[in-house]
């Protein structure tokens, strides 16, 4: 009985030691990690890619699929990564530079600057909307 008593008292010191820790390990921005949630279902598309929303109607079928490249740091502003999601036909770049913002294309057209919370759709013409606001090429 003293040996559980023992454990338990351990047990909460450690647990209280952990919470209290000044040591910290920098975690990268989870906004910015790699992947995302983008299904195809029925000819449409829809998801959250680095906290965009993104629908794309008539995708023409076929798989999603989604490539990271570059690095995710701890802090946004030093972050350089590009995301390449797939759906269907239609191919959309993610791509974010150190202090810059999120830029964007859509089958390799430009389309500009998006940002976390935005809503990006893609209807069955390509036009391409930010927030239900039409978006064109740069």
């Amino acid at each position: 009985m003293k040996r559980l008593g023992l454990v338990i008292a351990l047990t909460a010191v450690g647990l209280v030691g952990c919470r209290n820790s000044t040591t910290a390990v920098p975690n990268a921005p989870a906004i910015f990690a790699p992947g995302g949630n983008i299904s195809n279902l029925n000819g449409t598309g829809s998801g959250k890619v680095w906290g965009i929303d993104i629908a794309v109607v008539e995708t023409g079928g076929g798989n999603v699929d989604s490539r990271f490249e570059g690095t995710v740091r701890g802090d946004a502003t030093k972050t350089d990564a590009k995301q390449t999601i797939e759906v269907g036909t239609v191919t959309i770049e993610l791509i974010k530079k150190s202090t810059n913002p999120i830029e964007f294309s859509v089958n390799g057209k430009t389309y500009g600057e998006i940002q976390v919370g935005d809503a990006l759709s893609i209807d069955a013409d390509r036009n391409v909307m930010v927030n239900g606001q039409t978006r064109t090429p740069n």
